[in-house]
């Protein structure tokens, strides 16, 4: 699922930069495009780890219990 959410925004930048190279030399938004699609990029990333470790706490604490 992860992987489906992070295909958008790199098929997005690809596609910016190439307009962006070939077009009309608009460094600013090259330059715009890339820092917003790498936060984007990021923020996924940082997010799915978050909520992984939330479900591998939850199995550890679970299995804990049981195992005592």
């Amino acid at each position: 699922m992860i992987l489906l959410i992070m295909i958008f925004p790199i098929t997005f930048i690809i596609r910016m930069v190439m307009i962006n190279i070939m077009a009309n030399h608009d460094y600013f938004t090259f330059f715009t495009t890339l820092i917003s699609t790498t936060v984007g990029v990021g923020a996924t990333y940082f997010a799915n780890y978050l909520f992984e470790n939330e479900k591998r706490k939850k199995y550890y604490k679970k299995n804990l219990i049981e195992n005592q």
